[in-house]
């Protein structure tokens, strides 16, 4: 049920990329975008499979049919959310690492 999910999830993301961009894709090229895209992740030698996955999708074209041009930007709409991401993630990890080393606690803020 899980694995659903969370398939149903990658697919809806890939899908609302593809859709910003304007490529009209239909579900079966999703599911097709979405299973080469993970299927990428087996050969990943960069960290985040950093221009693997791009090329996976660039190469498989006749497999999902979606422009190259629609895939280049979908694919720079996904890394910069994946990296805002990471940057929210960055300042949450900071702050909350930051409190700690200067021996800030809820107590000590609550008594000025």
């Amino acid at each position: 049920m899980a694995t659903a999910i969370q398939i149903t999830a990658v697919a809806a993301a890939y899908a609302v990329e593809l859709h910003i961009v304007g490529a009209h894709a239909s579900l079966r090229q999703v599911l097709a975008y979405t299973g080469v895209a993970n299927l990428s992740l087996f050969v990943s030698l960069t960290p985040g499979a950093i221009g693997i996955r791009e090329s996976f999708l660039l190469f498989s074209t006749n497999l999902h049919h979606i422009a190259r041009a629609d895939i280049i930007a979908a694919s720079l709409i996904d890394r910069a959310i994946y990296l805002a991401f990471l940057g929210l993630l960055f300042i949450l990890a900071v702050g909350l690492h930051a409190k700690k080393r200067l021996g800030m606690n809820a107590d000590d803020a609550a008594d000025g």
